[in-house]
């Protein structure tokens, strides 16, 4: 059974592979070209943020439930 903080982190963590696809959209569409120079450095620096965020909210879920085990289900 999950604790309340382990379900907001399962939920922040969705949430955040959401935003990783809608930037991965942005770049397959190419569409970023059209943002001004500063959107361009900040959209820029936004792949590498979400990415760092996503690794410590995938860190945690790691350390706190049973996020990455393989063929382990207690059905």
């Amino acid at each position: 059974m999950m604790t309340i903080d382990e379900r907001k982190m399962a939920i922040a963590y969705g949430d955040l592979l959401n935003i990783q696809e809608l930037v991965q959209h942005i770049i397959r569409m190419k569409s970023y070209v059209l943002f001004g120079e500063d959107a361009k450095m900040a959209f820029a620096e936004i792949q590498e943020d979400v990415d760092r965020v996503l690794a410590d909210a995938g860190r945690y879920m790691s350390e706190h439930t049973d996020f990455n085990a393989e063929g382990k289900h207690d059905d």
